[in-house]
């Protein structure tokens, strides 16, 4: 094809929701969306697949980068957004052939900027889906109104391209033999067909290479999805066990000292009960000559007294009880109080804190992002990531907080990966108190590692014994 035929002069960009092309704009239609000129109210609050094309003359994809835009709730373009679409579309893989020859593609599974892949996406290449068919269809539709060129195909139907160029051959060659001629014929006939079928050959290779790394990238990704929910529910019942058992712990430690004031409560009504029946018996011996009546009342004093201090002893330890329980929950009240004041407190304080470092270099660094300047930083596990400018304050008070919520681990599970990746041993105690110390193999990604079983050897990594469990001592 020829180089008037490849000149790209028209750029647009295509809008997906579930797979279906829905809307259609030029470039400088969604540069106005991107300065915030105008929005999209239907895509609000979404994360939208989207796709840049060029297109020829002839409505023909020879480019293509398929994006991701994030829009706010008012269906403005989020500010964070910073995508270079131009750079990734020269430096792009090569894509199938839509009619106007193998397009230049960039996509997740198929990015030049490493750092970008994650706000890519992977067309659709089969089924009604197809991204691709789609795309061709909508842009020949021309409901964008372009200029279309329409070819002059009359000379290419009164004679194939490769009847021109062996007729052409054979003008100044007049000598040779009929039959040598056709054989010659032949062959230029065979070579321009093998010439045909490889490039043919090699096309669909590369079909087939991208289609896999699609399929591959789309696995991952599904792979890690199912890992951090696993992470999630892992992590909600280790709180939960750890709430009850927290809970257990308080409940025992509670009737342990209930029963031990019980204890000593019966033992000292039976020690009262057994003087004052010492007392009786005394008093029973000593008026053992008195009469009768005298000896009932004296009896009756005395139980009626024992009963009467005894009712009184009961009730005095039972408020003494009640009393320590209410100042126990007082206590545990106002130590909430002061929890949510603090609580409440810090978060104004940080507000604060963001408010005023924003204020200080929120235009400096809109200036450097409008400026096509990305801030990267490099971590391991994540190797390269882009910095979104309202993320940068989160990022430098806990880089390694940040980090590990882009893993999507725990910041304590990433700082084990972290010393594992540093140094991959196994981390076994030995019965003399020492570590094992044997070389393993490193785990290149965090929300890959297990604790206790990717840092230990073979001699350990099996029939590790279950810890004993911590002996409850009883308070006197």
């Amino acid at each position: 094809m020829s180089g008037r035929e490849q000149t790209v002069i028209h750029e647009a960009v295509v809008f997906f929701d579930e797979g279906a092309l829905v809307k259609e704009m030029l470039q400088v239609e969604f540069e106005a969306v991107l300065d915030q000129v105008v929005g999209i109210p239907e895509f609000a609050g979404r994360e939208i697949c989207a796709c840049f094309l060029r297109i020829n003359q002839r409505l023909q994809i020879v480019g293509a980068v398929f994006f991701l835009v994030d829009f706010d709730t008012r269906g403005y373009v989020n500010r964070s957004w910073n995508i270079p679409l131009q750079h990734l579309l020269e430096n792009a893989g090569r894509g199938p052939d839509l009619g106007g020859g193998r397009i230049r593609l960039s996509c997740r599974s198929q990015c030049s900027i490493p750092w970008h892949s994650r706000q890519l996406w992977d067309p659709v290449f089969e089924g009604e889906d197809n991204s691709f068919a789609q795309m061709v269809a909508g842009i020949q539709r021309n409901r964008l109104g372009l200029n279309a060129e329409i070819p002059d195909i009359t000379d290419a139907v009164n004679q194939p391209p490769l009847l021109r160029s062996l007729e052409a051959s054979e003008e100044p060659d007049r000598g040779p033999s009929q039959a040598e001629a056709e054989r010659n014929i032949v062959e230029r006939v065979t070579q321009k067909l093998q010439q045909e079928y490889r490039h043919k050959f090699t096309a669909l290779k590369e079909d087939q290479q991208l289609q896999l790394a699609t399929l591959k990238s789309s696995l991952q990704q599904q792979t890690d999805q199912v890992h951090q929910h696993y992470q999630i529910q892992l992590k909600q019942l280790k709180g939960a066990f750890e709430a009850t058992q927290k809970l257990l712990r308080d409940e025992k430690k509670r009737s342990q000292t209930l029963k031990q004031k019980l204890t000593a409560q019966v033992d000292e009504f039976q020690r009262g009960r057994e003087q004052f029946q010492h007392q009786l018996s005394a008093q029973q011996r000593e008026v053992e000559n008195e009469r009768e009546a005298a000896q009932r009342e004296n009896m009756a004093q005395l139980q009626q007294r024992f009963d009467v201090e005894l009712k009184a002893r009961v009730e005095q330890s039972a408020a003494e009880l009640r009393e320590m329980l209410d100042m126990r929950e007082v206590e545990l009240f106002y130590r909430e109080e002061q929890l949510g004041t603090l609580r409440e407190e810090i978060a104004r304080l940080r507000q604060e804190r963001e408010r005023l470092i924003g204020q200080g270099g929120d235009r400096l660094l809109d200036d450097l992002v409008e400026s096509g300047v990305a801030f990267v930083a490099y971590q391991p596990g994540v190797d390269a990531m882009t910095i979104p400018v309202a993320d940068i304050p989160r990022y430098l008070e806990s880089p390694l907080n940040y980090v590990a919520e882009k893993c999507a681990v725990e910041p304590e599970l990433y700082q084990q990966w972290l010393s594992h990746h540093e140094l991959p041993v196994c981390t076994a105690p030995q019965h003399d108190g020492t570590m094992c110390g044997d070389l393993l193999a490193k785990i290149d990604r965090p929300s890959d590692f297990l604790p206790g079983s990717s840092d230990r050897c073979a001699l350990h990594g099996e029939h590790q014994p279950l810890p004993k469990p911590a002996q409850q001592v009883s308070s006197s």
